[in-house]
């Protein structure tokens, strides 16, 4: 696969399924809502990397292990390393602004398809739509 690719899924009984593919592989990732909301790491670490550069880590919790992913800003390339379903690390690269603009789409699908009511109802914690709009309004 080529094409950059984000999908994540609306939660199900406190767990988000998130997907990120492109030239390198797949990251699969089948988050829990407990003990941390992985998902609002998620959406504040990429606005940060967005606004500021640098890297961020996000660490999910996949019952019963943890799974980190590094989001880094290198060359004007967003940079996502993680561990695939066997251990294998998996790189993936994007421009930088193509990858970010990418990860603030599924982002506001979430916020403007799934809602903020059923969202919060299946994952047990509220969505982060103000640092949903703020990101997304880089891409307007």
């Amino acid at each position: 696969m080529n094409r950059f690719q984000v999908n994540i899924d609306a939660p199900k009984a406190g767990w988000l399924r998130i997907r990120i593919a492109g030239r390198g592989g797949e990251i699969c990732i089948t988050a829990s809502d407990v003990p941390a909301d992985g998902f609002y790491d998620l959406v504040s670490s990429m606005r940060a990397l967005y606004e500021f550069g640098g890297s961020k880590v996000v660490r999910l919790h996949e019952e019963p292990d943890w799974i980190e992913i590094s989001f880094s800003k290198v060359d004007n390339k967003l940079v996502v390393e993680a561990a695939n379903s066997d251990g294998a690390p998996v790189r993936l690269e994007a421009g930088f602004d193509t990858g970010c603009r990418e990860f603030a789409r599924r982002f506001k699908f979430l916020l403007e398809e799934v809602g903020y009511a059923v969202f919060a109802k299946e994952w047990q914690h509220r969505l982060p739509r103000d640092e949903i709009r703020k990101f997304w309004a880089y891409f307007e």
